[in-house]
């Protein structure tokens, strides 16, 4: 009897029709990648999948990642047989205790922690430490002022808040700073930091210029493909199905989770004036082809708008997307306190 990676590796290549090879000696299979569809060399190719349990896959080119499941296997054209779905079940629960050896906390996004063989140069936040938060009160006081609430350190924490971004970079040892020490300074007075979503880097926003030329400025520490802001209480990464809020900036999505308590188990993402494909071809990447959006509007942006960035990212795949579109009925955006902000209706967006 075959053992599972052999049938898992035997279904992919029955489907994939490209360049292949053997990799890490012979513990991976390596295909073009239908995720960034690789280089322009058609001899060449990126997306490494295991082939012994626990099942993982990695675009060493444009960092698509994930445990092996239904929703990966589709996207490379496999038929999903009962023998798969069994080796898809058990994948699952070997990820999870893969998981816990490598003691990660569950928030951190996918790339955290699921590539065996590489780590992205992966920053961390320094542990929560009141100090800080009482040397930089100015920031932590403009937060709860801007929504009328006592953040929490659980809160601090999940939103993936640097306060001080000097002691972020003794924390994580960094010693070639992408900025000047005179900009570093800036960034650090009139800033507050918040984690990207792969952990490679900062995005700072603006705290004292309503200037919307500076309202952002990202230290990045590596090449990321997508420049994308998430935080979520639970995102269980061995399914396919998502929950999904989405807003304009940084500001709207905390102020969405303040005002809505009952959406506070989906996951939020601000797109940070890249649209809302980048942040669906971020999701679709870690195998989400199942998703609920919903769309927190600015005011200034009408729904057909959405509707047309839609229709330009249609995907020749099974994609099981249902979206929402809404906007604040009192006619501010979403990075307000939750008295400043109404919905009234929602309107549903085709795909």
């Amino acid at each position: 009897m075959k053992d599972a990676g052999k049938v898992l590796e035997d279904a992919i290549l029955a489907a994939y029709d490209g360049f292949t090879t053997l990799a890490n000696g012979n513990k991976d299979r390596v295909i073009r990648c239908p995720s960034c569809l690789d280089s322009d060399n058609p001899n060449h190719a990126h997306l490494y999948i295991s082939r012994v349990p626990p099942f993982y896959y990695l675009c060493h080119r444009c960092k698509f990642s994930g445990a092996v499941n239904e929703s990966f296997l589709k996207l490379l054209g496999v038929v999903i047989t009962p023998e798969l779905q069994e080796i898809i079940a058990q994948n699952k629960d070997a990820v999870k205790e893969d998981v816990k050896t490598r003691n990660v906390s569950s928030r951190k996004q996918i790339t955290s922690f699921l590539d065996k063989k590489q780590r992205f140069n992966q920053l961390s936040i320094p542990p929560f430490d009141r100090s800080v938060v009482i040397r930089n009160v100015r920031k932590y006081r403009y937060l709860c002022e801007r929504f009328n609430v006592k953040v929490s350190k659980e809160e601090i924490e999940l939103f993936k808040i640097v306060f001080d971004l000097k002691s972020f970079v003794r924390y994580n040892s960094i010693m070639n700073l992408p900025v000047d020490t005179n900009y570093m300074n800036i960034l650090n007075n009139d800033y507050i930091g918040f984690m990207n979503y792969s952990y490679e880097g900062i995005i700072n926003r603006n705290i004292v210029s309503q200037d919307k030329e500076h309202r952002y400025y990202d230290l990045m520490f590596s090449k990321s493909p997508f420049r994308i802001y998430t935080f979520s209480q639970k995102l269980d990464i061995t399914k396919s199905k998502l929950k999904l809020v989405i807003a304009e900036g940084i500001f709207d999505v905390i102020g969405i989770y303040y005002a809505f308590p009952q959406l506070r188990d989906h996951t939020f993402a601000a797109m940070l004036g890249h649209g809302i494909n980048s942040v669906l071809k971020f999701f679709i990447s870690l195998g989400f082809l199942d998703q609920e959006i919903l769309i927190f509007s600015d005011g200034d942006v009408a729904p057909e708008e959405y509707k047309a960035q839609l229709w330009k990212y249609r995907l020749p795949i099974d994609l099981k997307f249902k979206i929402y579109y809404m906007r604040n009925a009192k006619g501010h955006d979403f990075g307000v306190s939750k008295d400043k902000i109404e919905v009234k209706n929602s309107i549903k967006l085709t795909y």
